[in-house]
């Protein structure tokens, strides 16, 4: 998910640097740029990643940062029905079940 908007930057806060439009980010007050700088801190400690819209983007396309340490969900891992990665095995047959939505993959 995600992985061919990719970008390289160093923490949070460079890739909203490098890739934010400046005066969507900074143009709009200090405490503005604090409280979208948490937000996507928050993101990427929960998700392992963070992007930035096309909209808000200075690439004019979707952008993502992701934690290089951290395994992102592929394709596969995401449920069809509802879009969650948790699964449990409850049968123990290799086959996941959603946790939330009770799927088979």
């Amino acid at each position: 998910m995600f992985d061919n908007c990719r970008v390289e930057a160093d923490s949070v806060s460079d890739f909203l640097e490098k890739f934010y439009k400046r005066d969507r980010y900074h143009g709009r007050g200090a405490d503005y740029a604090a409280v979208v700088l948490a937000h996507h801190e928050k993101d990427f400690a929960e998700l392992g990643y963070t992007i930035i819209s096309r909209h808000e983007s200075v690439t004019g396309d979707v952008v993502a940062y992701f934690d290089k340490s951290r395994r992102t969900p592929r394709a596969a891992d995401v449920c069809q029905e509802c879009g969650e990665t948790e699964t449990i095995d409850p049968n123990n047959d290799g086959v996941p079940v959603c946790v939330f939505c009770g799927t088979r993959r």
